[in-house]
């Protein structure tokens, strides 16, 4: 486990959506080490480079993958919804009910 802290020149969420962006992924998994038990050791971490653009541009990339996210998790949970409907409408009609 790493800790982060951050300055007040970062939003926390921003550096979070970086490090799992496919840029960030790249990063990280280019420090991992160890098969069977990998990991990222702090020294490491440190070697990551994350840009830093000014607050208000770090904010807005924040808010947009933040409702991104928010939509995907809608998104899944309908589709959800939507299965669990059709499996029960499949099953109505294969007993034969209406």
């Amino acid at each position: 486990m790493i800790r982060i802290k951050l300055s007040s020149k970062v939003i926390p969420y921003y550096v979070l959506a970086f490090l799992l962006s496919s840029l960030g992924q790249k990063q990280i998994n280019q420090y991992i080490t160890g098969a069977t038990n990998k990991h990222l050791s702090p020294k490491d971490f440190l070697k990551i480079f994350i840009p830093l653009p000014p607050l208000h541009i770090q904010e807005k990339i924040a808010n947009e993958v933040h409702a991104r996210r928010e939509r995907a998790r809608r998104f899944k949970e309908e589709a959800k919804e939507l299965l669990e409907k059709a499996k029960r409408e499949v099953e109505k009609m294969i007993i034969g009910e209406e």
